[in-house]
């Protein structure tokens, strides 16, 4: 399942309070790599939401899941549960999602070997063709 289209808001000390909070939450993957929340959440001043409703971000679904868990802002909480729907529960409910995926290791054992006839045979004359083609 894809992540949402679009969170949208149109007040300023919403979107602040939110922008505040997810600049604060720093996610660690099982490989040590960290994204900040807020780097999701686009820059918005007062100014920009004179005209109404503005989207403010843009997620993928690992995200929405965080959200859905972590997240107490409440037009994010209701825009997951008008996406998801029957989903959201499920989200909220999921453990252990920076869990080393299956067939992921380190000093996994890997044999490359020659082969007398491989299945692709590489042969000179379609390498010299490709040459000549300007």
């Amino acid at each position: 399942m894809a992540g949402i289209d679009k969170t949208y808001t149109n007040n300023y000390e919403k979107y602040k309070n939110f922008k505040d909070w997810a600049d604060e939450q720093i996610v660690t993957f099982f490989d040590g790599h960290t994204i900040c929340i807020g780097d999701y959440v686009w820059y918005y001043e007062k100014e920009d939401f004179e005209n109404g409703e503005i989207p403010i971000m843009n997620t993928p679904t690992w995200l929405d899941i965080y959200l859905i868990q972590n997240c107490k802002s409440d037009f994010v909480i209701e825009r997951m549960k008008a996406v998801y729907g029957n989903h959201f529960e499920e989200y909220q409910k999921l453990s252990n999602l920076n869990k080393i995926p299956d067939g992921y290791a380190k000093n996994r054992k890997i044999i490359i070997k020659n082969i007398a006839k491989p299945k692709f045979p590489f042969k000179k004359k379609c390498l010299i063709n490709l040459l000549q083609v300007k």
